[in-house]
């Protein structure tokens, strides 16, 4: 009987390596899985077949989500390809994390029209209360667009308005050139509505002024990034800085820039001062939290990339590679064992591969 359980767990195990090599669908056929992320074309197609797999890595899978690690979220659920509503969130709010709103709402949406983690007998939603929470996503990304549409208009506003400032100037200055001196106060009075109307608006930033902020920003965000577990900070990537709030009196501001991680990946930082002195920072993948810079994490536990970029540790990098697939594969073979036998004890056991890796990682020098 043992050795039928265990022919039988080879043959489901084989039916997921086939249906791990062809999760998830790309609508239109595309070959550029990231692309069709970003786009919202990514179609989880596996169903029972990859059920236990996507069980085994529930895990790592939740942990990646408390992290805010996005993009390897989005890597691991799209590399099982296993279809359910708790699948299709994770990879909602993942392409959410990464601005990719529109993507995110095409997730969300099928989020609420597939199987469901919670049935009459087992609920394994993780603590989601489905489909509530997706619908609260959903709203708080309509806001976000809203938001973006408006920034967008107004900052074209403020490109119209600076152009016809310009040129309105060299009139004057032509214009002045060619009167008489009795025609200035009438100038000067001509000059009060537009400075009115400036003042009714968010003030914009000055050249200077966006220059300085700038420079405040990336300094915040390379310290910042030094905690930062998975993602690398492109330094001196800070771009497109605005004022997003500021106070009555002018001594509590809001600015927001873009910057990019991971050698092309875009997001957002808001940082709040107080009488110019740093007060919190907001991250776009964690919007709803404004809070201190992180502390350094230990030379061991920052981020692997920097052994993938040192030629004389390559070798050793990709070694630690191969001991997290190796640690994976075993896991995937766990979970059909798991499900074949029925066994919940101490028979059966994952191992974390992240640990793995790391301590395999702090072998290279």
């Amino acid at each position: 009987m043992g050795k039928y359980k265990t022919y039988l767990a080879v043959f489901f195990l084989v039916i997921l390596t086939a249906c791990t090599a062809s999760c998830p669908k790309i609508i239109g056929g595309g070959t550029d899985r990231n692309q069709a992320f970003r786009e919202g074309n990514i179609i989880l197609d596996c169903h029972i077949s990859c059920a236990s797999q996507f069980g085994s890595n529930l895990r790592e899978i939740t942990i990646l989500f408390h992290r805010g690690n996005w993009y390897a979220l989005s890597s691991k659920v799209m590399d099982i390809g296993f279809a359910n509503n708790l699948a299709y969130f994770y990879l909602a709010r993942s392409a959410e994390g990464l601005g990719y709103f529109n993507a995110a709402l095409i997730y969300y949406n099928n989020a609420l029209h597939t199987s469901k983690c919670k049935g009459t007998i087992a609920d394994v939603c993780q603590g989601f209360d489905f489909p509530s929470d997706i619908s609260t996503r959903i709203a708080g990304i309509q806001k976000k667009i809203e938001l973006n549409n408006l920034a967008r208009a107004e900052t074209k506003t403020a490109t119209e308005s600076e152009t016809r400032n310009q040129s309105n100037t060299q009139n004057e200055s032509i214009s002045s050139a060619q009167s008489i001196q009795t025609n200035i106060p009438q100038q000067k009075k001509q000059e009060s509505p537009k400075l009115e109307n400036q003042q009714n608006s968010l003030p914009q930033l000055s050249k200077s002024q966006v220059k300085y902020y700038a420079n405040i920003l990336d300094g915040l965000v390379a310290k910042d990034s030094l905690g930062w577990l998975m993602n690398k900070y492109n330094k001196g990537s800070i771009n497109s800085v605005t004022l997003t709030d500021i106070s009555q009196n002018g001594s509590t501001k809001k600015i927001l820039g873009y910057y990019i991680y991971n050698g092309s990946m875009t997001g957002w930082v808001e940082v709040e001062f107080s009488n110019e002195k740093f007060v919190c920072i907001r991250f776009h993948d964690y919007e709803d939290t404004c809070r201190t810079l992180r502390s350094p994490l230990p030379k061991q536990n920052q981020n692997s990339n920097q052994y993938a970029g040192n030629k004389d540790n390559s070798q050793c990098y990709q070694r630690c590679n191969d001991v997290e697939s190796h640690c994976k594969s075993e896991n995937n073979t766990t979970g059909f064992l798991v499900g074949m036998s029925g066994t919940t004890g101490g028979l059966f056991s994952y191992k974390d591969c992240s640990s793995e890796k790391r301590s395999c990682l702090s072998s290279c020098k």
